[in-house]
């Protein structure tokens, strides 16, 4: 296996939960409150964001307190690499995770459909 070309391929396959999620949710959040409203069921749009932001939070502050303990399991040193662990593990810690993430919110965002005749049928219940 070459192992910097599977390096490099999992990290780009990771970044692409960057590339547009913000915009993306926040996006998705705006559909929602659109459909909300249509529906008689107006809600404000603060508890929406806050639930996205403490998801985003928790997103971040998580990752250590899992990874951490796979990092001592594949021999990770803050001093350097011990000499019985396997680089190709080491590595991977870093990008298994996001790559599982990234594919699971990629399912999921599959799921979420807003067709062109849904939101011209919104747009006009909502001016």
């Amino acid at each position: 296996v070459n192992q910097p070309l599977l390096l490099v391929g999992s990290m780009a396959l990771a970044g692409f939960q960057f590339a547009g999620g913000g915009m993306l949710l926040r996006s998705m959040i705006a559909d929602t409150l659109d459909l909300e409203t249509a529906a008689g069921r107006p809600a404000p749009s603060s508890t929406f964001y806050a639930a996205y932001n403490v998801v985003n939070k928790l997103g971040v502050a998580l990752p250590p307190l899992i990874l951490f303990p796979i990092f001592a399991w594949a021999g990770f040193d803050r001093g350097g690499v011990a000499p019985d662990a396997d680089p190709l593990i080491a590595r991977m810690v870093f990008a298994v995770p996001a790559i599982a993430g990234a594919l699971i919110a990629a399912g999921l965002l599959r799921s979420y459909r807003l067709s062109r005749n849904e939101l011209a049928a919104l747009r006009r219940v909502l001016t």
